[in-house]
């Protein structure tokens, strides 16, 4: 990484710990400046073996993908809290709710507009780089 980056546990650059929760990794990454998304997943794995994700099975993927909903649901909803405490209604831009997030994009059949889709994040994961 370019500097080190600040360990919101003690608010120096010392060194980050090998593994971190999910709630370690969203504190560091809010207190990076410009994180690149190869800094950003080298981050994520020290939360989660990304390397382990493109050999899941239908199952695995079904209950992986289960548990990020439900976070990501748990993670609108507080939000949401947030935005009505501060604001006292939800956040949204003409008329329609707006929710958290926005770092790195990951093309899928939700945002891909009928083209082919491209699997090479997942070969570049198994690797161990995006590059």
């Amino acid at each position: 990484m370019k500097k080190p980056m600040n360990n919101p546990q003690t608010g120096g650059g010392e060194e980050l710990p090998q593994t971190m929760n999910l709630l370690e990794f969203s504190r560091v990454v809010m207190a990076s400046e410009n994180i690149t998304e190869q800094e950003y997943i080298d981050l994520m794995r020290r939360v989660l073996p990304l390397h382990e994700l493109p050999k899941l099975n239908r199952e695995e993927v079904a209950n992986f993908a289960g548990a990020a909903c439900w976070l990501y649901d748990l993670s609108i909803l507080l939000s949401e809290r947030i935005e009505r405490e501060e604001h006292g209604l939800a956040n949204s831009h003409l008329g329609s709710p707006c929710v958290p997030g926005g770092h790195f994009f990951v093309d899928n059949i939700l945002t891909r507009a009928g083209d082919e889709p491209d699997f090479s994040l997942l070969d570049r994961l198994s690797r161990g780089t995006i590059q």
